[in-house]
């Protein structure tokens, strides 16, 4: 999917230095995809920019707005989690 977007081609071009690796993408994008999951009082997470440097990534500014009351279970997700089995 992240070869699909116009962040792709940014990631590939001659002008960037150290090119991203798209497996940590994916796994950084994961272990926050975890986190959200994890916490339900996270409402909305605003993260710009990302930086890439030597395989770590690093989050400039951030805004997190949570909710006075968590919802239980997955309701907060957009997207349902697949059931572990």
């Amino acid at each position: 999917m992240i070869r699909d977007t116009k962040v792709n081609s940014l990631l590939r071009s001659p002008r960037i230095r150290l090119k991203a690796d798209v497996s940590e993408i994916t796994e950084m994008l994961t272990r926050f995809s975890q986190f959200v999951v994890d916490f339900p009082e996270v409402e909305e997470v605003d993260i710009n920019p990302i930086i890439v440097s030597k395989r770590k990534f690093y989050a400039v500014d951030a805004r997190m707005i949570l909710a006075k009351h968590a919802k239980k279970g997955f309701e907060h997700l957009a997207i349902m989690p697949r059931e572990r089995r």
